[in-house]
């Protein structure tokens, strides 16, 4: 099954509504207040108490290739927010069919067709993942991660809100029966990604970090960065699918890969593309200095 971005639900649509005024949105000076970073142990009984209450019809399946990923339908999801989101901030974005509230709720609910590239492709070149320590950033639903379960790998799911982290990526990691802590190795945390960065004693360096549909906004740039400069270790691999271009935004893989040559730190290529429509890639992205580092 190939979850489709493009259809006009799952399109991009900024909401920057806030208390501020318009004025101070149009010259850019509205100052965001980003919801700090914190580890999150599953609740089992809720976890439990949720995967029993879920029907066939509220359970997805994507699929790449011959792996089959279980997923919480994202109706179903919202339903449930009704009793956790205490601010309803992720219920009224969703219901007013935004996909983003900067600073508030930042898309996790969404299934994006980046993410579906990067499985397939990582799907395609990586038969087992086995002791290798990877993070899921940006996880929404845990797609990518719980594929790197599935080939074995010790899992960081990270992703914005902690109610998404709750309620949906925790139920799909929980629904593919990756639910045994001292089996599987997995981790989940929450809020911003500079704040993420401050938590690294948390967990060890990463050897693949995963992230998709996460560089539409030019401004998240150097928290991103200084994601993959603290967290990932020497000989590690970033891949990053997303769009060429974000229309009415302005960010996409060319942009951040000239952000990339300013810093000098990494390097990137890139190894797939889609130019049937809206074109799409995946980036790899490395240390420069071990690219450079004679054989």
């Amino acid at each position: 099954m190939l979850i489709v971005a493009g259809s006009k639900k799952n399109m991009f649509k900024f909401d920057f509504s806030t208390s501020k005024d318009e004025h101070e949105k149009e010259s850019g000076k509205l100052e965001i207040e980003w919801l700090p970073a914190q580890e999150i142990n599953p609740n089992l009984v809720r976890t439990n108490s949720l995967i029993e209450s879920l029907e066939e019809k509220d359970i997805k399946r994507f699929q790449s290739g011959e792996l089959e990923i279980k997923y919480m339908s994202t109706d179903y999801a919202v339903n449930r927010l009704v009793f956790y989101d205490e601010e309803n901030i992720i219920l009224n974005t969703e219901h007013s069919h935004s996909d983003l509230l900067p600073g508030k709720y930042e898309g996790g609910l969404k299934i994006w067709e980046g993410t579906q590239d990067l499985a397939n492709y990582l799907n395609k070149e990586y038969s087992s993942l086995k002791d290798k320590s990877v993070l899921d950033l940006g996880c929404g639903a845990g797609i990518l991660g719980i594929l790197a379960c599935f080939k074995n790998a010790n899992v960081v799911f990270q992703d914005y809100n902690s109610s998404v982290i709750n309620l949906y990526t925790i139920i799909n990691v929980f629904l593919n029966d990756f639910n045994d802590p001292e089996k599987f190795a997995y981790k989940f945390f929450s809020g911003d990604w500079e704040s993420f960065t401050t938590l690294r004693e948390n967990f060890k360096k990463f050897d693949m970090i995963l992230t998709s549909e996460t560089i539409y906004n030019v401004d998240n740039y150097e928290k991103l960065h200084s994601v993959f400069e603290k967290t990932l270790s020497e000989n590690g691999i970033i891949f990053l699918a997303a769009k060429s271009y974000y229309f009415g935004v302005g960010g996409g893989t060319r942009q951040f890969e000239e952000f990339l040559k300013k810093k000098n730190i990494f390097i990137s290529e890139v190894v797939w593309k889609f130019t049937g429509g809206v074109n799409r890639e995946i980036l790899k992205i490395f240390l420069f200095e071990i690219s450079t580092t004679p054989n």
